[in-house]
């Protein structure tokens, strides 16, 4: 019943996400036709409006229930006012979108289909593995109490919205929070992650191709293998990429449910995507503009000049070859300092890890000594000639000596030279036996000056 329940809640989140995406898309006027992009980036402003929900309901002293009967007010009214006003541009993106996929459908590689189908097959991977194998380290799973706290009392923690989403969906469905979150919520998130991934890959790796007037544009394709390639290495980092205990938090095989995983893998590629595609828009701006000129040029190259215009055309043309000069060097220095940031970014986090765990190693290196040194450690006697231990010599933190077993006389000598190489007195002295063969060597240490404290027999009867 709990996977029919979260087959049917992925189609309505699906399905809202989408009308928001494609919201998000009009009013920011988006070329892509992406249904990936469009439905990650709609899921991504669906739960920032249940946050910003959740913290207005704690600002008011509301319950969660109160929160989520505002997000799917707010979430219907405004997707259905869309629909009303803007309606014809679903059949258009629609019919363009069938039109683009036909267009498509032949130039698709086999090496395409093969990345695809292994990209799924990882995803789905990572999804069972989240739902049969839960998680319990103490670092990642402390935040699912404010859920569960929320649940129970209705009551808005501040500092976990995400986690009120989770609490106000376990009381609509009637399910625990933890059930909700380690069985229906990795259908939902790990989807949209991988999808926000997916849409910023798309961007970093678009295409700029030039029209039939020579002016440079962004072409709403991508390079699908190096998309495919960047999305290969995000989920084989997200399996086995995890190194240290720091960012257990942020980790999806682990913390996919965290409002830390959700900054990381969603808000922030999420900002990016609109950085670069504004930075694409004024770059393909600076073309346009440029073709223009060019067009102009070209057009007042083809009449004959006027008496002293053509120095004046020398002129403007330096003029716009230096203007042209001074755009190129301004864009060239920004990707430049764009890469040297990157670089440094990259770098000081390896720096930041690589420290970290040297520092745990050496944490947990000197633990384990205090341990060892905090423990008891056990000497064997075997005298000359023999192949076993006759005795057991135990040397405690605080100096003292227990002794287990002895042998037979003619060993006392190298017992008690053994013993004094410890210490010499024995608080603690267990026999095996009462006979010569088990007393021999410990009469003959008393007899050379060893100080016993207490001997005990198997028995465990006591001799003062």
């Amino acid at each position: 019943m709990i996977y029919v329940l979260s087959v049917l809640l992925f189609l309505i989140f699906f399905l809202l996400a989408f009308i928001a995406g494609f919201a998000l898309r009009v009013l920011t006027r988006q070329k892509s036709r992406d249904i990936i992009t469009i439905c990650s980036q709609g899921m991504v402003v669906l739960l920032l409006l249940f946050m910003l929900c959740s913290e207005l309901s704690a600002a008011v002293s509301a319950s969660v229930r109160f929160a989520g009967a505002l997000w799917l007010s707010m979430i219907f009214f405004l997707e259905l006012l869309f629909i009303f006003v803007d309606r014809k541009r679903f059949p258009r993106f629609f019919r363009g979108y069938l039109a683009y996929i036909k267009e498509k459908k032949g130039s698709v590689s086999r090496l395409n289909f093969v990345f695809s189908g292994l990209i799924l097959f990882l995803l789905v991977l990572q999804i069972l593995f989240v739902i049969r194998f839960a998680y319990d380290q103490p670092n990642a799973i402390s935040v699912l109490s404010d859920a569960t706290l929320a649940c129970d009392t209705g009551r808005i923690v501040v500092s976990s919205p995400l986690m009120m989403l989770y609490a106000w969906l376990s009381i609509l469905v009637r399910v625990h929070p933890l059930t909700l979150i380690y069985t229906i919520a990795p259908v939902f998130l790990l989807p949209m992650y991988y999808g926000i991934e997916w849409s910023l890959a798309k961007k970093l790796f678009s295409i700029w191709k030039t029209d039939e007037k020579g002016i440079l544009k962004q072409s709403p394709e991508s390079d699908t293998d190096a998309c495919l390639l960047f999305m290969l290495f995000i989920m084989l980092l997200q399996l086995f990429g995890y190194q240290s205990g720091f960012l257990i938090r942020t980790t999806l095989l682990f913390s996919y449910f965290s409002e830390e995983a959700f900054f990381i893998h969603a808000l922030l590629p999420f900002i990016l995507w609109f950085v670069l595609d504004r930075a694409d828009r004024k770059r393909e701006r600076f073309f346009i503009e440029d073709g223009r000129q060019k067009q102009e040029e070209a057009v007042r190259a083809l009449k004959p000049p006027a008496e002293g215009e053509a120095e004046d055309e020398s002129d403007e043309l330096t003029e716009s070859e230096e203007e042209w000069d001074m755009k190129h060097k301004f864009i060239n220095t920004r990707n430049l300092a764009i890469a040297v940031l990157a670089l440094f970014v990259i770098l000081v986090g390896t720096v930041f890890i690589l420290n970290r765990k040297i520092n745990n190693l050496y944490t947990a290196t000197v633990s384990l000594q205090e341990s060892m040194g905090d423990g008891v450690r056990v000497y064997e006697f075997i005298p000359e000639g023999e192949e076993s231990a006759v005795a057991y010599v135990a040397k405690q933190t605080n100096g003292a000596l227990i002794v287990i077993g002895g042998g037979p006389k003619e060993f006392g000598d190298q017992l008690f030279d053994f013993l004094e190489s410890y210490g010499g007195a024995v608080d603690a002295w267990y026999l095996k036996g009462k006979t010569p063969e088990d007393t021999g060597a410990y009469e003959a240490c008393l007899n050379l000056g060893t100080k016993v404290g207490a001997v005990y027999y198997m028995s465990l009867e006591q001799e003062n």
